[in-house]
């Protein structure tokens, strides 16, 4: 009886070993051992998702010399006011009024600017020479930040050009009233894609053909390719995207006039990001009219808070071409930028262009300013030497005298010792559109391109 027993025990614990061991083997712990495992990795700490990713919208803008150019179409060498500039914008073909005389001569870009440095707060004893890169740094009145929500775009079809100068009496203005504040259903798309140096793998075209010299070579090729390069070079990815699609109609229509005279300007170039890109492609083939003919549209980089009427500049009178306000440029870093020169050498360069001779003592010079409704300089006037009094403009002083050393003719003179201070505002000529105001009208009061384009050339149909 015993052993029986013991037969049945031993059985019976081999039969629990035989068990344990299938258990083991098909895995039936497992689960255990997985709940266990994610509980494990639960309590771990999240990293990279308490915030919205980061898009290229969301920069900060650019800090000085990380785009291109923000100078644009346009400045006149006369006879005696030829200055080498980088870029070329002509003189029209013929006058919209009978006041019309020569406009800029050939060399001259749309801004008419050559390169020149990033304005400095610093006083410098040598002219700035290089040109404003990317969008000028704000003093914090106002944002640059391209809206993170897109809206809806209206764009009006495109049309061709005409060749004709400007003439005729103005047609009914067609675009919005800027001083309005735009509605959502006005307002074009502001989101953009990411930023990108790659050109885009389904290129729009027009089919329109321009001639320019880009960068120096002649290009003749199709209108958005050069479009784009253009505005990257002007504006570049870091101004918002309404800014950037005013700046590619200012731009297309600059070229189509300037094509349509036989003329080929020379205007800046740059690889575009995908951003501008974009923008080019929503506005393609639109250009602006006045009176059926496409309009000459000059532009800038700021204004010394207004801009110029271009028969203060060139002489030629434009009828849309006229003084506007761009409040938001005399917040912007081309505010009350300094030059200092030593006088003997400004002496020099008078005595020089003036075929005169003046005094030692820059005090005795009695330097008087004439300044215009905008702020630009119109005479400076000296007493020389032998007591006779000297004048001169201030886009000669500016353009001749100064080989583009200052930013602009919005500009007062002091003297101090033996220095003299130049102190400017704005940054070109001052007529047209000024892409820093065209920049922050876009940001701060969300105007579409229509509206910007309205505000700087008055009078105009976008078509």
């Amino acid at each position: 009886m015993r052993k029986t027993y013991l037969l049945v025990i031993t059985a019976i614990v081999l039969l629990a070993a035989l068990v344990a061991s299938a258990v083991l083997m098909t895995g039936f712990v497992a689960p255990t051992n997985e709940i266990e495992v994610l509980a494990l990795e639960a309590s771990e700490p999240e990293f990279g998702t308490g915030g919205a990713p980061i898009g290229p919208d969301d920069r900060l803008p650019a800090e000085p010399g990380t785009s291109s150019p923000a100078e644009a179409v346009s400045e006149e060498s006369s006879a005696d006011e030829s200055a080498a500039e980088e870029s070329s914008a002509g003189e029209p073909s013929s006058a919209p009024e009978s006041s019309q005389s020569p406009a800029p001569s050939s060399g001259e870009s749309a801004s008419g600017e050559p390169p020149a440095q990033e304005p400095s707060s610093q006083q410098s004893s040598t002219p700035a020479s290089s040109a404003p890169s990317g969008p000028p740094p704000a003093d914090g009145s106002y944002s640059t930040e391209e809206p993170s929500s897109p809206q809806p775009s209206s764009t009006p079809s495109s049309s061709s050009a005409s060749s004709s100068a400007p003439s005729g009496p103005p047609p009914a203005v067609s675009l919005p009233d800027p001083s309005s504040q735009p509605s959502s259903s006005s307002q074009a798309s502001s989101s953009s894609p990411a930023s990108s140096s790659e050109p885009s793998s389904s290129a729009p075209s027009s089919g329109d053909t321009l001639r320019v010299s880009l960068n120096g070579a002649v290009t003749e090729g199709d209108a958005y390719d050069i479009l784009c390069q253009i505005v990257e070079a002007e504006m570049g990815g870091s101004y918002q995207t309404e800014a950037l699609k005013a700046q590619a109609v200012a731009a297309y229509s600059y070229i189509k006039y300037e094509n349509a005279a036989g003329r080929t300007p020379s205007l800046p170039g740059r690889t575009p990001t995908q951003k501008t890109r974009s923008a080019v492609s929503a506005v393609l083939g639109q250009k602006l009219t006045y009176g059926g003919s496409v309009a000459f549209t000059p532009y800038h980089a700021s204004s010394s808070g207004y801009t110029n009427p271009s028969s203060e500049v060139w002489g030629g009178s434009y009828p849309y071409l006229v003084r506007v306000s761009s409040k938001y440029d005399p917040s912007s870093a081309y505010k009350d930028q300094q030059v200092v020169m030593q006088a003997s050498t400004l002496k020099g360069k008078l005595e020089s262009y003036l075929n005169t001779t003046l005094s030692d003592d820059p005090a005795a010079w009695n330097i008087r300013l004439a300044t215009n409704d905008s702020g630009y300089v119109s005479t400076v006037a000296l007493t020389a030497a032998d007591g006779s009094s000297c004048t001169l403009t201030g886009r000669q002083m500016r353009e001749t005298v100064l080989a583009y050393g200052i930013r602009s003719h919005a500009f007062t003179i002091e003297v101090s010792g033996d220095q003299v201070i130049f102190t400017t505002n704005g940054y070109g000529h001052g007529v047209g559109m000024s892409q820093t105001g065209a920049n922050a009208y876009a940001a701060n009061e969300g105007w579409t391109y229509a509206q910007i384009l309205s505000h700087y050339y008055p009078g105009t149909t976008l078509s």
